[in-house]
């Protein structure tokens, strides 16, 4: 005897109710896929401006970013060595280090990241570079136009601002007429230290 009218009714209702329920959620999760689409090209676009403006700053250009068209046209690299935000300055500081020079004009650390089988995401991977490489803790710019070197006194300047950070911190009035003003600066001073903290975790990871 096989399944009753009213059971296979029931088994078809909820199979269009699971049908419709993954085919809406599969519409969430194309948007979503659009939305990080849009943020990633956003942030390259960011990434690529900044890096031109800092090429002005030095008075060394950077190739100017493809089009649209161009970018829209071109397989983003998305290999295991493939590299990404902060991962990018971390391979190329301890390159550097490992290449036993202080100091590099942009455009040749870019290549030296390149040789050794590194990619760069993004739609202008040297601007992308160049980005990065500045907002490194380790780095402070060279004596030449679009040189950059490695900070030797990064390590000791960023503990010692991690120390006065701390003794502000510690500092702070328990009590205090204006409440507002002490969580404000006490949460400055904690975002603070903070982002120093990262900073000194970055310069040992590339030590």
């Amino acid at each position: 005897m096989g399944p009753s009218d009213r059971l296979l009714r029931a088994v078809a209702q909820e199979r269009a109710t699971l049908e419709r329920q993954r085919a809406q959620l599969a519409r969430e999760a194309d948007a979503l896929r659009a939305s990080l689409r849009r943020i990633e090209a956003g942030l390259a676009e960011i990434d690529a401006l900044t890096a031109r403006l800092d090429g002005l700053a030095t008075g060394e250009p950077v190739a100017p970013a493809p089009s649209p068209a161009v970018a829209a046209s071109t397989p983003r690299a998305d290999g295991p060595n493939t590299l990404r935000g902060p991962s990018i300055r971390e391979v190329a500081v301890a390159l550097l280090v490992a290449d036993g020079r202080d100091a590099l004009h942009y455009r040749e650390w870019f290549d030296l990241l390149t040789q050794a089988g590194y990619d760069v995401a993004g739609k202008d991977p040297l601007a992308v570079f160049l980005t990065q490489i500045t907002r490194s803790p380790a780095v402070r710019k060279g004596a030449r136009p679009g040189e950059y070197a490695l900070d030797r006194e990064a390590r000791a300047t960023h503990e010692s601002r991690l120390r006065h950070l701390n003794q502000q911190l510690a500092a702070l009035p328990s009590q205090t007429s204006d409440l507002t003003e002490l969580r404000a600066r006490r949460a400055q001073l904690t975002a603070e230290i903070t982002r120093v903290e990262k900073a000194l975790e970055e310069l040992h990871r590339a030590a």
